[in-house]
């Protein structure tokens, strides 16, 4: 398994929550590797995995979050 999924499965993420996570890491990754090119940027970005799983984390971290 990945290293990044154990360490916020450590941190006490849901597995599908981590994995969400693991997703928005990639696509950074990838915006990084991108350099100045933006149409391998906006590839990242704009991929509906990215995207749900952005929508995700936000609802996650807005409901178990709220104080």
């Amino acid at each position: 398994r990945d290293v990044r999924i154990i360490a916020a499965e450590d941190a006490g993420l849901p597995d599908d929550i981590a994995k969400d996570l693991d997703t928005l890491v990639d696509a950074y990754s990838k915006l990084s590797e991108a350099g100045g090119d933006l149409g391998k940027a906006a590839e990242a970005v704009a991929d509906p995995k990215f995207t749900a799983a952005s929508d995700r984390l936000s609802a996650y971290f807005q409901e178990s979050c709220a104080g």
